[in-house]
């Protein structure tokens, strides 16, 4: 009904929402869209915020994340209910303004995509109104005074217009291809069925006429001979009983089938759940690897910034040697000066004094900026610690995953397993009614002789 989206989707479950006169295939498809907005990990979200602080880029991040594809599949989940004039869940509303707030804050060419919606909605806006007043006019039609009050509610529930400005956004057109392409598979469908209706009124005319024919042979015959005919009518009685016999395994072989379908396609809709829990993992495996290569990258940072700091501790040293070094010659010129030149002592002093001062300054400012290295390099273990933290947790995570996919794939084969056996025993049991059937009727055709 809908095209499918190449996102990953978690199994269906979410039923706390009612969506009124919504068909079951399009409740499961909401409900799988309500179900991936209120699934993605809390670890994943704090994953990305981390990331977030690493990188600059934001807007990169929200390309990562939040697609186009998205957007559209959530228009086609709000195109339908609209058309047909039913009220849309407050919630699924919400769910799609944040992922329209999410496209606007991307790049150039996903906001084109979205003046490309608008200017479809505007053209469309009138056609829309009019199929809504036509489908509930149809519905008035259709359900007469039985339509339950609920349905009634439901579809004569007026929407705010503020959020009916929004969603007007959410619809796009139908695609008039689509369309045709189902038009002429059902036309297709109707004249096999119809080429089959025919086929199996022409077997029943003449199953009739044969019928018609045994009978009167049959009353022919009892009239000629009195023995015969109670014989003949015990080996009907015996025809008539197996042939209930053989309704009743057909109708029973029919509610089999009938069952089997039904479950077959509970098995389908395990599958496809299985694929999309096999697919969200696949996704949470990309994300722990790129995880993983932003840890890797900050490793090897961290490791640069504790090379540049034992370089930077070493030039300290060296420095405050040669400051010593300086200071003790100064000193001992000054000594020397002071035995020498008296009168010019004290301007001396004062030089020196100030040469000290300098080189006190400057071992300060290294002093400083080594311990602002330690502050940046304690940040950054913090932050590698919480990165493995959040890679731990995505790894528990796939874990979990997997024994759930284990354990659905070991509950279908189980199931499989029951209904072949059902269904073997109830076909040995109508072949057995069958074979009896057919050794009765050829041993009254076989009395009809004699009689002849």
């Amino acid at each position: 009904m809908f095209p499918q989206s190449s996102r990953p989707m978690p199994p269906p479950g979410f039923t706390d929402i009612r969506f009124g006169l919504l068909s079951p295939t399009l409740s499961y498809r909401v409900d799988a869209l309500l179900q991936l907005a209120q699934t993605i990990p809390a670890a994943l979200i704090e994953g990305n915020k981390f990331l977030a602080d690493l990188r600059d880029d934001r807007e990169a991040l929200m390309k990562k994340h939040f697609s186009m594809e998205l957007l559209n599949d959530a228009i086609h989940f709000l195109k339908l209910p609209l058309q047909q004039g039913f009220a849309v869940p407050i919630e699924l509303v919400a769910y799609y303004f944040n992922l329209v707030n999410r496209a606007h804050v991307k790049g150039e060419g996903d906001k084109k995509e979205l003046e490309k919606v608008k200017a479809a909605l505007e053209a469309t806006k009138k056609d829309l109104a009019e199929q809504k007043s036509e489908s509930l006019s149809k519905q008035a039609q259709t359900d007469g005074e039985g339509l339950p009050e609920a349905s009634i509610q439901n579809s004569d529930q007026e929407q705010p217009a503020e959020i009916l400005q929004l969603l007007n956004q959410a619809i796009l057109t139908i695609s008039q291809e689509e369309d045709k392409q189902k038009v002429a598979e059902a036309r297709e469908e109707n004249e096999i069925l119809h080429v089959l209706v025919s086929q199996l009124e022409k077997r029943a005319y003449a199953a009739r006429a044969d019928l018609q024919a045994q009978k009167m042979l049959t009353e022919l015959t009892l009239e000629e001979n009195a023995q015969l005919k109670a014989q003949i009518r015990e080996k009907d009685e015996q025809l008539h009983q197996a042939q209930d016999q053989s309704g009743f395994l057909r109708r029973d072989f029919s509610a089999l089938k009938d069952d089997f379908k039904a479950k077959e396609e509970v098995m389908r809709k395990y599958h496809d759940s299985l694929t999309k829990a096999d697919e969200c993992l696949t996704s949470y495996m990309h994300e722990n690897l790129s995880l993983k290569a932003e840890i890797l990258d900050k490793n090897r940072k961290l490791k640069a910034m504790e090379e540049s700091y034992a370089s930077a501790a070493t030039e300290l040293e060296h420095i405050q040697a040669g400051v010593q070094v300086t200071m003790d010659s100064l000193h001992q010129r000054v000594l020397d000066e002071r035995k020498n030149h008296a009168a010019g002592l004290d301007k001396e002093v004062e030089k020196v004094e100030k040469e000290k001062q300098s080189l006190l300054d400057e071992n300060e400012k290294l002093i400083e900026k080594m311990q602002a290295d330690e502050e940046e390099l304690r940040k950054l273990k913090d932050e590698l610690k919480t990165a493995q933290e959040v890679s731990l947790k995505y790894h528990k995570e796939s874990k979990l995953m997997e024994e759930e996919m284990l354990q659905l794939r070991e509950e279908i084969q189980r199931t499989f397993q029951t209904l072949r056996s059902s269904e073997k025993f109830r076909e040995d049991q109508r072949l057995a009614l069958q074979e009896q059937l057919l050794q009765t009727q050829i041993a009254l055709e076989e009395e009809r002789k004699k009689t002849r």
